[in-house]
């Protein structure tokens, strides 16, 4: 859970209003359109959120790799969140190998696997970043500017 600034409490608690700021802005001030894609409901929110108060706009929500070719085809956005693994006969795998084989939405896996295999299949895709489970937020939104070539 974040912490955010409040205007009645000094930015702690759970009357905190949300931190928003600008990072998932694009300079002439639109957002960055995402899709999440996470088999964990909870972590699909905690993306969210935090993509959000960044000034994100999430499109789409999904657990299976199905849903988000479809979601990623019909809603264009700049970027695809995906986990490795999600409900369905696909992983995030190969959904990123689909989505960057036939668009020009870019991707960033995340997993809480670290053998190599999956270091290994991440790097043959050339170009998607992975992150680390527990991701931390800024680690997320960090990655976000980057694959959507945003400065940090």
């Amino acid at each position: 859970m974040l912490l955010s600034p409040s205007k009645n409490n000094g930015g702690e608690g759970p009357d905190s209003e949300p931190r928003r700021d600008n990072r998932l802005l694009r300079p002439d001030g639109t957002p960055i359109r995402i899709v999440i894609v996470d088999d964990n409901s909870l972590q699909r929110v905690d993306m969210e959120t935090t993509l959000t108060d960044h000034g994100g706009v999430i499109l789409g929500l999904t657990a299976w790799g199905n849903t988000a070719l479809i979601l990623a085809r019909q809603q264009r956005p700049d970027v695809v969140i995906l986990d490795i693994g999600l409900y369905g006969d696909m992983d995030g795998i190969d959904v990123a190998r689909r989505i960057l084989a036939d668009t020009d939405i870019a991707v960033v896996l995340v997993t809480g696997r670290t053998d190599e295999q999956i270091r290994a299949q991440v790097e043959s895709l050339n170009g998607p970043q992975l992150l680390y489970k527990p991701v931390r937020p800024d680690q997320l939104v960090a990655a976000v500017c980057r694959a959507c070539g945003l400065e940090e």
